[in-house]
């Protein structure tokens, strides 16, 4: 769900407001980041107050989100400007992209891996 407030908001501001696709990706991920953080503590780690608690906790999702941001922004960037292909489709494969990082940067880097229950079921 919060990637596609993510690609929403890339979108209305892209799209209609004719803000840079930069911009727009950079807005679009902080609002993705917030809506993700929480479904990552309620549904994707099933919630567990000892791995989602403290600064530490909050340092680490906040670093590991702002690697990725810049990984989004440099894919979004050789999609568009380098391959020439249109943002709102180079914003996908930006987003799939960052989405495998953060899973993965999330499961092994950000929260104590030790802790989750991870879902059974691929999305």
């Amino acid at each position: 769900m919060g990637t596609v407030i993510n690609y929403l908001v890339f979108y209305l501001i892209y799209s209609i407001w004719n803000v840079h696709y930069i911009l727009a990706c950079i807005v679009g991920y902080i609002s993705g980041l917030f809506l993700g953080f929480y479904l990552n503590k309620e549904w994707t780690f099933k919630r567990n107050d000892h791995v989602f608690s403290g600064k530490s906790l909050v340092l680490r999702y906040i670093c590991l989100y702002g690697f990725t941001l810049v990984v989004a922004i440099l894919v979004l960037y050789l999609i568009a400007e380098i391959a020439n292909v249109d943002p709102l489709f180079g914003y996908i494969v930006s987003i799939f992209c960052s989405t495998v990082l953060n899973f993965y940067g999330l499961k092994y880097v950000a929260v104590s891996y030790t802790h989750l229950t991870l879902p059974t079921t691929p999305y």
